[in-house]
């Protein structure tokens, strides 16, 4: 009988903690989640309030407020960029005529099956309106522009284009026209004639 009483006993124990269990779960399960948000939610905060410092200090560090010493100091040096209306004289002119040189170009010519090219270098005979040294600046500053003009004009020239004076002189007066108005649009044009200083062909 002892016996059966530690059984009977040792059953209820067994009910008891299986019942106990479930709920003992229960609650430790929602204890577990809101740790585990708090264990995800502390690195995501030291993360945000990171950003703000680091945004806050360039903002303060690297900005401020205007260009830097050294950018001001060198858009002072920069030329001022010339309007090609402000290139004529105020005052009546006698008409001297100055000149302008242009950088040597050096272009393959169209000729399919041999490879042949022009090396030029022009001089610019300038009105006696226009300004010199605003005129020179002007000039200057359009270099690249030049340039590229007088490369795409002769890629477009075979042997035959360049082989005689009257050919030469029509491409003096293409060059003249392409001169113009490209680099004064829509004013009167300041170029009254396009030199060879230099010319030939290899």
């Amino acid at each position: 009988m002892p016996e059966e009483k530690e059984a009977q006993n040792t059953q209820e124990e067994t009910k008891k903690d299986a019942q106990e269990k479930p709920q003992q779960e229960a609650k430790a399960e929602p204890a577990k989640q809101s740790g585990g948000f708090k264990q995800m939610l502390i690195p995501a905060a030291v993360v945000l309030v990171m950003t703000v410092i680091g945004f806050l200090l360039g903002r303060f560090l690297g900005y401020s407020g205007g260009p830097s010493k050294a950018q001001a100091a060198t858009e002072e040096q920069k030329p001022a960029k010339t309007d090609s209306a402000d290139l004529l004289l105020n005052t009546a002119s006698n008409e001297r005529v100055w000149y302008y040189d242009l950088e040597p170009v050096a272009t393959n010519l169209n000729e399919p099956g041999a490879t042949r090219y022009v090396r030029a270098l022009l001089t610019f005979e300038m009105s006696g309106q226009s300004d010199q040294p605003k005129g020179i600046a002007y000039l200057n500053e359009r270099m690249p522009i030049m340039i590229n003009l007088l490369n795409i004009y002769f890629a477009g020239l075979g042997i035959e284009d360049i082989n005689s004076d009257k050919q030469m002189k029509r491409i003096q007066s293409e060059l003249l026209d392409i001169f113009n108005e490209n680099l004064y649009p829509g004013s009167k044009p300041l170029i009254k004639r396009v030199l060879f200083k230099e010319f030939g062909i290899q």
